[in-house]
């Protein structure tokens, strides 16, 4: 049987988890390097919307709105932050059943609160690597 050293990698550092700052979600993305990158991110904490607003009373033209949702999505690694306000729409057919989910995401400025909320996030992100990086876990291996 084999032996070695399992080093404690954090999921969220290669993908994404949020954190609250006041009424903001700030969403970690070590990977994001572009507008573009942080924008699938915001889309994707989207889904979480619930959508329960209808705004037509017309049946074939039901529409189902979400109340949106202010989030950052920020890269530690790359010292980038970007603030959207995401929405996801849903059109209902005449017998209530429910198309794919439209998302929207708008490009937001960051105020100066937000930037605090980044550099606050920044240093707790790196605490926590240091942190992690230095945590090793012993583990087996099956033979092969």
């Amino acid at each position: 049987m084999k032996s070695g050293l399992l080093v404690f990698v954090p999921i969220w550092a290669a993908l994404f988890s949020g954190t609250t700052f006041a009424d903001t979600t700030i969403y970690s993305c070590s990977l994001c390097d572009t507008e573009t990158k942080a924008l699938v991110i915001a889309k994707l904490a989207a889904r979480d919307l619930s959508c329960e607003n209808v705004l037509s009373d017309k049946p074939a033209q039901h529409v189902c709105e979400s109340d949106g949702k202010i989030l950052i999505v920020a890269s530690s690694e790359h010292q980038q932050a970007w603030k959207f306000r995401v929405n996801k729409t849903v059109f209902l057919s005449p017998d209530g059943s429910p198309s794919t989910p439209f998302v929207s995401a708008t490009q937001l400025p960051l105020s100066n609160d937000d930037y605090d909320g980044v550099e606050y996030f920044y240093d707790i992100d790196q605490r926590f690597r240091e942190a992690a990086s230095s945590v090793a876990i012993p583990f087996s291996s099956p033979p092969i």
